[in-house]
């Protein structure tokens, strides 16, 4: 009786000692495999899929969770990372405990990532086939002569805090690609305040496609999720010059900015095209401008929602004529240039303007400040208060839409009705406040 009371608790103690998550410091910037006493990103990984040692790394877990750190630094790699187990690759934290966000007052504030993932041509960054969160970083130069530019995964996608920019891919999704395996399990793409910067695409998806031919792309399920995020200046030259979507997929994106993306043959910045008649797409305070194709063109899909957006100052139609969903299709309190997404807001919101003057590129400082960051993680178009602002105030009532965020994470609370389009304009407010004078100082 004694010995099965020692050798349970021995059991326990090993579960609970096998479980603890495993943390790996990555000690040089140098991008070794194997070699040294020092811990590289590559090595880093390797023993997070094998779970042993490499190099100069700690074997990682294979039960439990599985985090890299890397410092304030540059790595730049000889060739694509390949992970195949479950990890979190983080950069030098961006939460500052001591800093006041200067437009909340509230601490810590959160600043823009400083390390850097530099594939430099060399390759992808990173070609994935376990889950994968990304966390404070900076990915830049991938080069793929397939799909991916700069990352390829077959498996769940996170991003916090990162910007992916000046990639390139002979195929698809300039810089990420989502594909479905043969078993029909789809990767998902789950994404907050993200960048996505001068990639490009030979095919289709300037910034993000993910598989869409063949039995796979009619059936995939992709769960897509983007909250304050930015697309600018992404090519493709088959097409979506930002984002590709299609099958059988579910699709959110909000308080998000898309800027100048060029898609060749006519196509739109944004497409979602379902050929099973599948499929749903939500899109809310969205500000889409600078485009010469068409920003959305949503095809074939069951639901589309879009509301509380800005597409205007665009050098084409918003919408591709041929636009339609099969089955419901809403839309309200959005600012369009024009009427060609009319096949996309049955039945007509009451609170929809369509104003043909906004249409010009030229005009876009009537309504917007100039493009930057205007606070937060992440760059865009603040609304500009003026005479005949047509964003300021015109969205969903504040109690509809006060415990949102903007593209900042600021929330949108500043005036009688909520601010359409990814930023919201504060407004400054003054406190009564009663003080007494101090002691010996002469001041309040």
């Amino acid at each position: 009786m004694w010995t099965l009371r020692i050798l349970f608790i021995a059991t326990a103690f090993s579960c609970a000692v096998a479980s603890a998550d495993v943390t790996i410091t990555v000690t040089t910037v140098a991008d070794e495999d194997g070699v040294g006493s020092a811990c590289s990103l590559r090595e880093a990984i390797k023993a997070v899929n094998t779970h042993a040692p490499w190099g100069g790394c700690p074997a990682g877990s294979r039960n439990s969770d599985n985090t890299i750190k890397l410092s304030a630094s540059t790595y730049v790699l000889a060739s694509e990372l390949v992970v195949t187990a479950p990890v979190t690759i983080e950069g030098v934290a961006t939460e500052r405990p001591d800093d006041i966000n200067p437009y909340t007052g509230t601490v810590p504030n959160r600043v823009r990532p400083t390390t850097v993932i530099d594939a430099d041509h060399n390759g992808r960054a990173i070609n994935a086939s376990g889950e994968i969160l990304l966390k404070d970083l900076i990915i830049r130069n991938g080069l793929a002569t397939e799909n991916g530019g700069a990352i390829y995964t077959s498996a769940n996608l996170t991003l916090d805090n990162v910007s992916i920019s000046d990639s390139e891919t002979g195929g698809d999704g300039g810089a990420v690609f989502l594909a479905s395996k043969i078993d029909s399990t789809s990767a998902g793409l789950s994404m907050t305040d993200a960048m996505f910067l001068r990639n490009v695409a030979a095919g289709t998806g300037g910034a993000v496609s993910m598989t869409c031919d063949g039995a796979l792309g009619a059936e995939a399920q992709h769960i897509v999720g983007v909250l304050r995020a930015l697309f600018r200046e992404n090519e493709a030259n088959a097409g979506a010059g930002a984002f590709r979507i299609c099958g059988n997929s579910a699709v959110t994106m909000d308080a998000t900015t898309f800027d100048g993306n060029v898609s060749t043959s006519g196509k739109a910045a944004v497409t979602y095209e379902s050929a099973t008649a599948k499929g749903t797409i939500s899109l809310s305070y969205l500000t889409a401008v600078r485009h010469d194709g068409f920003v959305l063109r949503i095809v074939g899909i069951d639901s589309a929602l879009i509301s509380n957006s800005f597409f205007a100052f665009n050098n084409a139609a918003n919408c591709d004529a041929a636009s339609a969903v099969t089955k419901t299709t809403a839309g309200d309190y959005n600012v369009l240039s024009d009427s060609s997404c009319s096949a996309l807001m049955r039945p007509p919101g009451s609170n929809n303007v369509v104003n043909a003057a906004l249409a010009p590129e030229s005009q876009l400082g009537t309504q917007l400040t100039a493009f930057g960051n205007h606070g937060g993680l992440v760059d865009g178009y603040l609304p500009l208060r003026v005479p005949a602002t047509v964003l300021i105030d015109k969205g969903q009532i504040s109690t509809q839409c006060a415990s949102l965020v903007d593209q900042r994470n600021l929330p949108r609370k500043s005036g009688s009705a909520c601010d359409i389009g990814a930023f919201e304009r504060l407004v400054p407010t003054a406190n009564d406040d009663e003080a007494e004078s101090t002691p010996k100082t002469n001041r309040l």
